[in-house]
């Protein structure tokens, strides 16, 4: 499924709900334009295998979600569930179904035009334009990359890589972009000037790596 879909679905959810004006866009909405009023339910985390999960309930599709998330994180793993339902996806489960369903939530989030004006005005300041979506700074970061206004934005966690771009675009290898959130100041502007990095104040233990330009 091309990506320019998946943002059309989220675009076409967020008109349905009448959100479509919203920047900080409230999940229970737009799962009820969906799949009905009532939908999305919060649980026990005991009766989950994640944090969340699409299933059915006499009949219907509902999204329940663990209890006791951080906001942010709850937010998204309700829109990344309603991605699934959104999209069509089955109960098999894969990598290329769940970035889907990650583009879903995050279009959903954090509209493109929305996300164009607030930068203009915060510039990459992520963890201003987080608090103001309530979304994670990590889900920002990887934004800003999947609708071009950035090169590319990579995170770097202890467990994964994430990247993103809107197009084509020779990134560094993983053990370079390693290198790199672990590099200083000097080490960055002397590999280039396209290079920005910060650490993500909600989750220290990852870095941000803004990619103005290629660089390889």
């Amino acid at each position: 499924m091309t990506w320019q879909r998946i943002e059309g679905e989220a675009e076409h959810v967020l008109r349905t709900a009448g959100l479509d004006d919203f920047v900080r866009v409230p999940v229970r909405p737009a799962v009820e334009a969906v799949l009905g009023r009532g939908a999305l339910r919060f649980v026990s985390r005991r009766e989950l295998r994640g944090m969340a999960e699409l299933g059915s309930d006499g009949g219907r599709a509902v999204i329940r979600v663990a209890h006791g998330l951080p906001i942010a994180a709850g937010r998204f793993a309700a829109a990344h569930e309603l991605g699934h339902a959104v999209l069509g996806h089955d109960l098999r489960r894969n990598d290329r179904i769940e970035a889907e369903a990650d583009r879903f939530a995050a279009a959903l989030l954090m509209p493109w035009r929305a996300l164009h004006c607030l930068r203009a005005e915060l510039g990459d300041d992520l963890e201003a334009l987080a608090d103001t979506f309530l979304v994670t700074q990590t889900a920002v970061a990887l934004r800003l990359g999947e609708v071009g206004e950035v090169a590319a934005s990579i995170v770097v966690a202890p467990g994964a890589v994430r990247a993103r771009s809107i197009g084509e675009i020779v990134l560094p290898t993983e053990e370079d972009l390693r290198w790199l959130a672990r590099a200083s100041d000097d080490e960055l502007e002397r590999v280039g000037p396209g290079i920005k990095k910060a650490t993500l104040t909600d989750d220290p233990r990852r870095v941000a790596l803004v990619l103005k330009d290629e660089v390889g």
